[in-house]
């Protein structure tokens, strides 16, 4: 009997899917943009290079939402000091 209750918690479930979508959605954003944050500072070059020396299209595009965010100028300046630590 304990088997088929464990096997109906387990099917899948459009309408629970759809629920926590929103959910998932928001923890995947934000780890997206906190791994952008983070890795802003260590490959500055590699950005710089994707895009004014003409380098890598796929980090100008996977760093272009941070270039959109330091439009808003607090955050702009938290950036510039943060990359300003590995950046000497």
């Amino acid at each position: 009997m304990s088997e088929v209750t464990n096997n109906e918690q387990r099917r899948f479930s459009v309408r629970h899917f759809l629920m926590w979508l929103p959910a998932y959605l928001l923890i995947s954003l934000v780890l997206y943009f906190v791994t952008i944050l983070i890795l802003a500072g260590p490959l500055y070059w590699t950005v710089y290079d994707a895009y004014y020396v003409d380098g890598s299209r796929l980090a100008a595009a996977y760093f272009y939402p941070l270039a959109l965010a330091c439009e808003f100028e607090p955050f702009g300046r938290f950036v510039d000091w943060y990359v300003g630590l590995w950046v000497l």
